[in-house]
């Protein structure tokens, strides 16, 4: 029949939607009846078949199609596009990041914000999801509102020439998947995020400003790619690495696309907001389980603010710092550089990283990844960075006894991640009062001088020599 013959044509083509299946697109350039099969014989070459010949077009992705299903088995005959498609490139001037070049396609007269040469495509929609539309591609006769679709249609391309570039990976999950964009989505107000499930990011906008800027898309798109790999959940110590993750991967992005921009890519959301969203160079927690930790009724704040342990790790990691952290340890650290801490932050996420890790896991994690990237000799900046944070004495054990050590006393403690190989040193004021013995899970702790008084704990740093 010509409905099972339609369903066919539908099922062939697989868009996800048709021109004539929304109604507030009735009235646009997309204006299309519903499909009429035309019963006809088809004579090609060697083939001849009774046929329904329908026209069809596409809304999501655009096209026109003239399809043939064959009357009797329902196969496919033939099947062709009708509108004349090409990319184009030009130059466009954006709202937050001035003159750049983007990918746009040509179709029936009109250009979109499609860019088919990057992976399956990165495709810009309006909020209502309808597509933008230029008659010369010049894309001048735009208000601001929806002239930020611009910013975030080069801010996704930009985003994925860097992981293209610096990683050999192909879009968010590395098998060039397409990305969707929704630009001034009224029901994300002042926010903009990533979903999953249609591989996609929303831009909110606000009375004053759209929520759209270079470090958010690149964070957002960040989301997509820990989804892809590690999948940490988006709660708890997991979550603020999840998020921590995106924002410094946004440095990193920005840095890439605006080399000139100085100490402004540590400003997440800078051209959105005031002040920005987040500092990276001085976030509100920077300190594990310390100050902007916890609220005041004793909760563990929104993972956003619990980001900024891993964030400020990241900052000194790559560009070196020194001081005293919150618990009075003071530190210095030598920065790797961008992208040499970067690369350790993508390894860890690939390979070592679970959807249940927490800070600990992201500290160790780092070892084995520099370790893996031959990075050695950066292993006592990490261990200097993590410490600055307070994260590297999670990976201590604290022992204490009586407050007089007059002999050899022996001690418990426990090691996690036992499969590791790792050693024990004494830290702390006296250590060099003392000597240590270890076998199994007990220590011995023998002072070299008779009647030396210990006045605080001793400290017993595991130190992990991860054998490969």
């Amino acid at each position: 029949t010509e409905a099972a013959a339609l369903q066919a044509a539908l099922d062939d083509i697989g868009a996800e939607e048709y021109a004539w299946e929304n109604s507030s697109r009735r009235n646009s350039i997309f204006s299309t009846p519903y499909p009429q099969g035309t019963l006809v014989v088809y004579a090609h070459s060697d083939t001849i078949a009774l046929a329904y010949r329908f026209e069809i077009v596409s809304v999501r992705p655009y096209q026109e199609y003239v399809i043939y299903i064959d009357a009797q088995s329902g196969k496919v005959v033939e099947k062709h596009v009708t509108s004349c498609q090409f990319s184009a490139t030009t130059t466009v001037n954006t709202v937050h990041s001035g003159s750049r070049q983007i990918t746009t396609e040509y179709s029936s007269g009109s250009y979109t914000l499609k860019d088919y040469t990057r992976g399956n495509g990165i495709i810009t929609f309006r909020g209502d999801s309808l597509d933008y539309y230029s008659s010369d591609n010049t894309w001048s006769n735009m208000s601001d509102y929806d002239r930020i679709a611009l910013d975030a249609h080069w801010g996704v391309e930009a985003t994925y020439d860097y992981f293209l570039e610096k990683f050999q990976r192909n879009s968010y999950d590395g098998l060039g998947g397409q990305i969707k964009l929704f630009v001034n989505d009224v029901l994300e107000g002042a926010n903009a995020s990533w979903y999953s499930s249609s591989h996609s990011i929303h831009y909110g906008r606000t009375n004053t400003a759209p929520f759209v800027d270079l470090d958010i898309t690149a964070h957002e798109i960040m989301h997509g790619v820990t989804n892809s790999t590690s999948k940490l959940r988006y709660y708890g110590e997991s979550g603020a690495l999840n998020e921590g993750l995106s924002d410094v991967f946004a440095v990193c992005v920005e840095k890439y696309a605006k080399p000139n921009n100085g100490d402004s890519i540590w400003i997440f959301g800078e051209n959105v907001k005031p002040g920005g969203v987040r500092n990276l160079l001085n976030p509100v927690c920077r300190f594990y389980k310390g100050t902007g930790w916890y609220d005041e009724e004793g909760h563990e704040k929104d993972i956003h603010y619990l980001s900024g342990v891993f964030s400020y790790w990241f900052y000194l990691l790559a560009a070196g710092g020194s001081g005293t952290n919150e618990a009075g340890v003071n530190y210095s650290v030598e920065g790797i550089g961008l992208d040499n801490a970067i690369r350790i932050c993508y390894q860890m996420n690939m390979h070592h990283l679970h959807s249940n890790s927490n800070y600990f896991d992201a500290c160790l994690s780092s070892y084995l990844a520099a370790e893996e990237l031959g990075y050695s000799d950066y292993i006592e900046q990490i261990r200097n960075a993590w410490t600055a944070v307070g994260v590297e004495m999670l990976a201590h054990t604290y022992i204490s006894g009586s407050s007089m050590v007059c002999g050899s006393t022996e001690y418990t403690y426990s090691i996690v991640y036992s499969p590791y190989i790792y050693s024990l040193e004494l830290v702390g004021a006296d250590a060099q009062q003392f000597s240590l013995y270890t076998s199994g899970d007990t220590c011995t702790v023998t002072p070299l001088v008779s009647n030396r008084e210990l006045n605080e704990f001793i400290q017993l740093s595991v130190r992990y020599h991860v054998k490969l």
